[in-house]
């Protein structure tokens, strides 16, 4: 027999993370939705809106055989009769007969009201009311209504008299007011609703990474690290993101995880060389390959650090530094000295090489040139870090990746796509990578989690990138 397949549960905390992310970047358009169609509500209340204008008169109704009120009349107020000329007043109005009589007295083609009887409880009283769009309209229909009727009631109720109590009267104002509260509030509703609704759907087909285990899930490596979000830290007066003095200690552990995972990952082929990489452009790979080497160096290793990224030569800029010879001098000129060249960082033992980044999209890397600078930097280093470009964009991460020892794979957090993600690792795995794991980066801190960063900087490129585009 062969198994139902049990449809997959949604995470309702990814979900959450998602819809705020999604809620984040779209809550002006959803706040412009919602006062567009208010708006629109309100102009189309306010262009289909008719005033109104009621005219009215008061009548009371007798029966009886007539004869002289002063020698004692067989008339008599009757309300029963009133309630059956009420009662039988719409068929009169719709027999030809009246309507040709009305129309007759108005001079007209058509009837521009509403003719409304309605008797005034226990009494013989009743009223006519005409309501039109028009008050000269209603007043005239009523006073033609006034003198036709009694010629038709004649047919229909013998012996009723009807009395006039309360003359017509053209109406001055309408008996409706407009009020656009109710259209205003309910197009700002309909908005909301709307807005959020497509928030919700471009959440639910997100399929971006939220957690440690949706990463793990995805792409079937360990997570060595989830490093937290860290806020930007700026030099007055300068665009440049240089690094805090002050320690965190959230990022400080997340990258004592991540260097611990990285010796024992090691240990075994006792290499040196780790190559940091991601999918797309601003996931914060060098800020990380940035943090490793300083927190390596903190334990007394000795670090090299190499900005391979040649189209984005971004460490010096991260450092605030000038560039000077970078990978690319090296690759065009042999001669020139890899460790002449190194700058240090800080007081502790590790270096860096970052040059000028080059404009030219068609220049791949030399492997030759790589593995000779490498050779040149493995005696003197305990730890050497590769800052790789984003393997999505171009393909020197898989060509340098044959020169490292152990490959990070940096995923920033509801960032990239997963589809992206899994071409990323397949790219690296088909070119022999040894993939050690991967990092989720820019992680949301808890509530009470610490308010101080250690060598933190904002996540991302910059506006401008040497693969095009910067990624929305």
């Amino acid at each position: 027999m062969e198994s139902e397949k049990i449809p997959e549960k949604i995470d309702l905390m990814a979900f959450m993370s998602r819809f705020m992310k999604v809620l984040s970047k779209l809550w002006l358009l959803v706040l412009i939705l919602a006062l567009v169609l208010s708006g629109v509500s309100y102009l189309r209340a306010r262009s289909s809106f008719v005033p109104y204008y009621e005219s009215k008169a008061v009548f009371s109704v007798r029966s009886g055989f007539g004869g002289d009120e002063s020698l004692g009349s067989a008339y008599y107020y009757d309300n029963s009769a009133t309630a059956s000329l009420v009662s039988a007043f719409p068929s009169m109005l719709g027999t030809d007969m009246m309507r040709d009589m009305i129309l007759a007295q108005l001079d007209k083609g058509y009837i521009n009201g509403t003719i409304i009887p309605a008797q005034f409880s226990d009494t013989n009283l009743f009223e006519l009311t005409v309501r039109s769009t028009d008050p000269e309209d209603a007043y005239q229909i009523l006073c033609a209504v006034i003198k036709c009727y009694p010629q038709v009631m004649v047919y229909t109720m013998d012996a009723a008299q009807m009395i006039i109590r309360q003359e017509p009267t053209i109406p001055e104002e309408p008996v409706n007011r407009f009020s656009g509260t109710g259209a205003l509030v309910k197009g700002l509703v309909l908005g909301l609703v709307l807005g959020m609704g497509v928030v919700t759907l471009l959440a639910l087909l997100s399929r971006t990474i939220v957690d440690a285990n949706e990463l793990k899930k995805l792409v079937n490596l360990p997570v060595m690290a989830s490093i937290p979000f860290v806020a930007e830290k700026k030099r007055r007066n300068s665009k440049q993101i240089v690094l805090s003095a002050g320690d965190d200690p959230g990022l400080a552990e997340a990258l004592r995880g991540l260097r611990t995972r990285l010796h024992k990952h090691l240990s075994d082929t006792e290499g040196k060389v780790v190559l940091l990489t991601s999918t797309v452009p601003g996931e914060g790979k060098s800020t990380i390959s940035i943090n490793l080497a300083i927190s390596l160096a903190a334990e007394g290793k000795r670090v090299a650090l190499v900005d391979a990224d040649l189209r984005n030569q971004s460490v010096h800029r991260m450092l605030g530094t000038k560039p000077r010879k970078g990978l690319m001098d090296f690759m065009k000129n042999s001669k020139l000295d890899v460790m002449e060249n190194l700058r240090k960082i800080g007081s502790r033992e590790v270096y860096y090489l970052s040059g000028e980044s080059t404009s030219k999209r068609y220049y791949n890397i030399d492997s030759q040139a790589v593995e000779r600078i490498l050779d040149t930097l493995r005696p003197a280093f305990d730890y050497i870090i590769l800052d790789s470009p984003p393997c999505t964009v171009v393909s020197d991460a898989a060509l340098l990746a044959k020169h490292a020892d152990a490959v990070v794979y940096v995923v920033k957090q509801d960032y990239a796509n997963e589809t992206q993600i899994l071409d990323g690792i397949t790219s690296l795995h088909e070119h022999g990578a040894a993939l050690a794991g991967t990092v989720l980066n820019a992680v949301p801190r808890r509530k009470g989690g610490s308010g101080s960063y250690g060598y933190g900087y904002g996540y991302g490129y910059g506006n401008k990138y040497g693969y095009g585009a910067k990624k929305s």
